[in-house]
């Protein structure tokens, strides 16, 4: 729901494009090319890049304006959030174009110095969340619902 509005259909499975990325991430996992790995499936962009600070207890910096408020926080498809170390941005470019995958660069993993903080700047009002709030959210909502 975006801005109290359920609307559209589903986005359109493509089967091609989920098998060339599944490929894309066993080579690079079996390459060792990468650090992690989401994909982006329920609540779109925004919400991998949370689930991914939580899950590795980091922060994110993302740089969204490019992104419009479907991709942020709709469903897709064949879609995967992955971190790369700098030294490897050649041959993951590399791998990319082999399985003809398209990518954005458009954030980076915030050291621990920096804080566990999830910034997301885009053309709307900016994301700006500590990890532990995003966690307690995440992980207190069934617990918050059972006891209501």
């Amino acid at each position: 729901v975006i801005h109290g509005m359920e609307v559209g259909r589903p986005p359109a499975l493509d089967l091609g494009a989920e098998k060339r990325l599944q490929a894309f991430l066993r080579d690079a996992i079996s390459e060792g090319l990468l650090q992690s790995a989401h994909d982006v499936s329920d609540g779109g962009l925004a919400v991998a890049l949370a689930e991914c600070c939580i899950a590795g207890n980091i922060g994110v910096h993302a740089d969204c304006h490019a992104v419009n408020a479907l991709e942020l926080f709709g469903e897709r498809t064949a879609t995967a959030v992955v971190s790369v170390h700098s030294t490897q941005e050649e041959a993951i470019q590399s791998l990319l174009n082999r399985h003809n995958m398209a990518f954005s660069r458009f954030g980076e993993v915030l050291t621990h110095e920096s804080g566990n903080w999830l910034f997301i700047t885009n053309s709307g009002p900016d994301i700006d969340l500590p990890v532990a709030r995003l966690r307690e959210a995440y992980e207190g909502a069934i617990p918050r619902m059972m006891r209501s």
